[in-house]
């Protein structure tokens, strides 16, 4: 936060968390922003469904594009993996005219493959891919309201074929 305090000091702020991953972390951050001319907005944005794997295409909805024209926006979002969601979200901010577009993610996982985005401000890396919920992030819709980060007794490779 406080990066992100010195980046925009004196300056009006938009923080557009990506729903609904990113509701939570997106709270937290705005309290421990110090930016008293700081505006909070939300945008949908969907690349996994009801599942637990992403379909590879974002469904993406700015909840109020008015509000972004003109502005300097932080997106925050729960995790990067493909880096596919980030790049529509900024894209569609871009199109309703925001001045500035930068991002803030909870935690990355490692790359498979080539990740062409890279986020301005990231919380924690991840060693492994593994796949994690809690805190806002989700698995098929369930465990987002844990107060920690886990992985989910179903994706972990240690309890695999264990009862």
């Amino acid at each position: 936060a406080a990066a992100i305090d010195r980046r925009y000091r004196g300056r009006p702020l938009t923080l557009c968390g990506v729903l609904t991953g990113g509701a939570i972390f997106a709270a937290d951050l705005a309290r421990s922003l110090r930016n008293d001319r700081l505006e909070i907005d939300f945008v949908r944005a969907s690349s996994y469904g009801e599942g637990t794997v992403s379909r590879g295409r974002v469904e993406l909805q700015v909840l109020d594009e008015g509000g972004i024209a003109g502005r300097d926006v932080l997106v925050a979002e729960d995790i990067l993996e493909t880096g596919r969601t980030l790049e529509a979200v900024v894209a569609g901010l871009r199109l309703c005219g925001a001045r500035s577009v930068r991002t803030v993610v909870l935690l990355e996982k490692p790359a498979r493959g080539e990740r062409r985005f890279r986020a301005d401000w990231t919380g924690f890396r991840m060693g492994e891919d593994l796949f994690v919920a809690g805190y806002g992030l989700d698995a098929g819709k369930r465990w987002r309201n844990l107060p920690d980060i886990v992985v989910p007794p179903e994706h972990d490779p240690l309890r695999r074929g264990r009862p």
